[in-house]
């Protein structure tokens, strides 16, 4: 079975930010420090290497961040199949942060 773009939009979506300092929240509101209605994306590329299995286990890993001009970040993930490590997708996504201060 193909690694399908689904999986890896779930697999990769960055519950750490806020966890990690990256966003401090302006108002106090836990909701508004969540990765996923802090950003929006502005663009993302995606490049598969290779497939899974049914059942096999993935991890992904953050590669790099880049913190651009004007609220935006640029984050680099990489996909790794589990059982050999080799990797199947890198996927890098540029987002726009709104509502929110940057952190260090």
């Amino acid at each position: 079975m193909a690694l399908a773009f689904c999986t890896l939009h779930l697999s990769c979506r960055l519950p750490t930010p806020p966890n990690v300092g990256w966003l401090t929240n302006s108002v106090g509101c836990p909701e508004e420090s969540d990765w996923a209605l802090t950003t929006s994306t502005l663009r993302r590329d995606v490049f598969y290497y290779a497939n899974i299995q049914l059942g096999e286990s993935v991890s992904t890993h953050l590669l790099a961040v880049e913190w651009g001009a004007s609220g935006t970040v640029k984050t680099h993930l990489r996909m790794v199949r589990d059982t050999d490590g080799r990797a199947l997708a890198d996927l890098i996504t540029r987002k726009r942060i709104a509502n929110a201060a940057i952190g260090g």
